[in-house]
């Protein structure tokens, strides 16, 4: 009996001994410890030497987000970890922990709660324990432990785990703040992943040390890892910005913030990115730069919106000044043209004199036609657009390219497309196709190969420089590419703009593809070019198709120019259009009266009215326009017979004037049997 007593004694005294060197060796550790990861690794080393512990971990409570945070842990089961990683303080068991302060076994806690049935099915392989960390009554975390049901905690194992708990909560308290700092970054980690702005952290050499999943899929590195910048130096990232990058990041890590910092970047699949940063230095505890915290934002899309803004704005400015331009030449030229050739008319049996006006008035139908291009370009819509079979446009100008132009260059046609049809002016798309293939000839003096093809789409290109605006409907896409000898890219901006052109001087007016621009526009349609020097040009032309059907065109008949006797009043603001027009209509028997503006032109119809038959309307004037006069003569005589004659239809006003009430339009500089034959119609209408 006694032997077997002191055998007890013996067991207890070494336990007791055991005990307190475990303690002993905790006490000595922790004091000796660094930082808060190696005091949570001794207090689980110190755990798991109770024989009967299975797993353990720590949890540090976050205030802030009012919830227990599981840490460092070992040996438990991943069905633990996954279900446990979390606890709110609100939970009854953790409620039960903070305010009794003492380890609770969760088997016990369960069956007293009338939660056995739970208790089985949930955590039935497992015995948990739940201890608190607490000092100076300041509840910090929870140690968790787990056992087999069969092998629970004895009552000296568990005055251990307290001891050791006590131990922990003691020296944890000098590592507090880095210890909140650790809990909040964890839980901060996961909305910074959440920001739709991309966020990088740097170290004080500026090497990435972490990237969110923003930034990830604007640089690509969610689908392809070796995209990603952590591990690489931020002034790296970009050579064409380099310095200012270097220069930014130096400020930076100097402890200034900076803003608005703009910079190109190459992808892995080799798109440029323009990448807008922001970044402020990241301080330790004494106020020195331990990194810096730089938020991006993808503004690719943004500033190709807005460079095609200003091309769009830019556009628009110089297409106005081109339509005043040809509006004052059309005027010009209706005076000169006019007169050449009503004098070639009345002495056409003089063959000298004749033969130099005929070169006058050849020179003047292609100032006339130098006009129509800058008129084409300003344009903004079509008045009377028509049906257009484009295969017919294509092979009319092919015909016309091969007869001109050089034989070593092969033109190959390939027609993909199966609908053709669009809404339009011949004139002008046959004038686009022959301005394209022109260029393109020209850009291969040694001959070469012109690719013409053509495809139904509904897609638009989104790399599209001079896009605007356009709606989801069908399109016909031309493509016409050569071999030439390509754009340089700083010249593919311009291509567009008048008068610019890379050609010397006396080989071209550089109207060409400004017209080639302008006809695009009022078709409503959408333009695309890309070229490589040395090795080609391609022009991309989108169309909105049309469901209308093409009209079979009857003969034309050609009328004669007859005269007449009635009376005229012709009203325009241009002297030498008043001057050629009196000419003209009196020689072929009518009786002229002249108007210089509309507030003359009122005032003689107010007095005179009943002995006109026609008014001949120029759409602008000073004083009162061409719409505000249309307006006057209909109060008077709502039957009036009027023809309006401009060479510049500014916003559509042509269209406006024939709604209200005009009859005919006679765009400027007319033939005189064109002006005659009208003159005629309307009067006998």
């Amino acid at each position: 009996m006694q032997e077997s007593f002191n055998r007890e004694s013996e067991t207890t005294d070494n336990s007791v001994r055991s005990d307190i060197s475990l303690t002993r060796e905790l006490l000595v550790n922790l004091l000796s410890a660094q930082t808060p990861d190696s005091i949570l690794d001794y207090v689980i080393d110190a755990a798991f030497s109770i024989s009967e512990v299975e797993g353990c971990g720590i949890y540090l409570i976050d205030n802030a987000y009012q919830m227990a945070v599981l840490h460092n842990h070992r040996g438990l089961a991943d069905y633990l970890v996954e279900n446990l990683v979390q606890l709110p303080l609100s939970l009854n068991i953790v409620e039960h922990i903070r305010e009794t302060k003492n380890i609770v076994e969760f088997d016990s806690f369960i069956g007293d709660s009338g939660g056995e049935t739970e208790r089985k099915g949930i955590f039935s392989d497992y015995c948990l324990y739940f201890s608190p960390l607490v000092f100076r009554d300041e509840f910090n975390g929870i140690l968790i432990l787990n056992t087999s049901p069969e092998n629970k905690l004895s009552i000296s194992s568990i005055e251990l785990i307290k001891t050791i708990s006590t131990a922990a909560a003691g020296i944890m308290s000098k590592f507090e703040t880095e210890l909140i700092l650790r809990n909040s970054e964890e839980l901060n980690r996961g909305i910074v992943n959440s920001s739709p702005m991309g966020i990088l952290f740097i170290d004080t050499d500026g090497v990435v040390v972490f990237e969110n999943s923003a930034m990830s899929k604007i640089i690509g590195s969610d689908d392809n890892p070796q995209a990603s910048l952590i591990g690489k130096k931020i002034q790296n990232i970009s050579k064409r910005e380099s310095e200012i990058l270097h220069q930014s990041i130096s400020e930076l890590l100097s402890g200034k913030s900076i803003y608005g910092l703009e910079i190109s970047y190459l992808d892995q699949a080799g798109k440029q990115l323009m990448l807008e940063f922001h970044g402020a230095p990241r301080r330790g505890n004494a106020g020195e730069v331990i990194g810096a915290v730089l938020m991006c934002l993808d503004q690719t899309m943004y500033r190709l919106m807005e460079s095609q803004l200003q091309q769009a704005q830019k556009m628009e400015a110089i297409g106005t000044l081109a339509e005043g331009i040809a509006h004052d030449f059309n005027n010009l030229l209706t005076g000169i043209m006019g007169n050449v050739e009503f004098a070639i008319f009345r002495m056409k049996d003089s063959e000298d004199i004749s033969e130099n006006l005929e070169s006058i008035f050849q020179s003047s139908k292609r100032a006339a036609e130098l006009t129509s291009q800058l008129l084409a370009f300003g344009k903004k819509r079509l008045e009377h657009p028509k049906p257009i079979d484009l295969r017919i446009s294509f092979k009319e100008a092919i015909q016309l390219i091969r007869r001109t132009k050089s034989p070593l260059i092969n033109i190959k046609l390939t027609m993909n497309a199966e609908k053709h049809i669009i809404n339009g002016d011949d004139g002008q798309i046959n004038q686009m196709l022959m301005n394209l293939l022109i260029n393109a000839c020209d850009a291969m003096p040694e001959g070469g190969v012109i690719n013409i093809r053509t495809e139904n789409t509904s897609m638009i290109s989104d790399n599209l420089e001079f896009k605007g605006e356009y709606e989801s409907m069908e399109y016909i896409r031309l493509v016409i590419s050569d071999t030439g000898t390509g754009i340089e890219k700083e010249n593919l901006k311009r291509i567009f703009e008048p008068f610019y052109t890379t050609k010397e001087v006396g080989k071209g007016t550089g109207l060409g593809l400004a017209m080639v621009y302008g006809i695009v526009k009022s078709h409503q349609g959408l333009i695309e070019v890309e070229s490589t020097v040395g090795a080609g040009t391609s022009f991309s032309l989108y169309f909105p198709l049309s469901h209308d059907t093409i009209e079979s065109k009857e003969e034309k008949i050609e009328l004669e120019s007859k005269g007449g006797h009635e009376t005229i009043l012709l009203v325009d603001d241009e002297e030498s259009v008043r001057q050629f027009g009196r000419m003209l209509l009196e020689n072929f028997g009518y009786n002229v009266i002249s108007a210089s503006d509309g507030l003359e032109a009122v005032d003689i119809y107010r007095n005179m009215g009943d002995r006109i038959q026609l008014v001949i309307l120029d759409l602008s004037m000073p004083r009162k326009s061409g719409r505000e006069t249309l307006g006057d003569l209909l109060d008077f005589n709502p039957d009036i017979k009027v023809i309006v004659s401009s060479g510049f239809d500014k916003g559509g006003q042509v269209k406006t004037l024939l709604e209200m009430g005009a009859k005919s339009f006679v765009a400027k500089p007319y033939r005189l049997e064109r002006m005659l034959d009208e003159v005629r119609k309307v009067l006998d209408e």
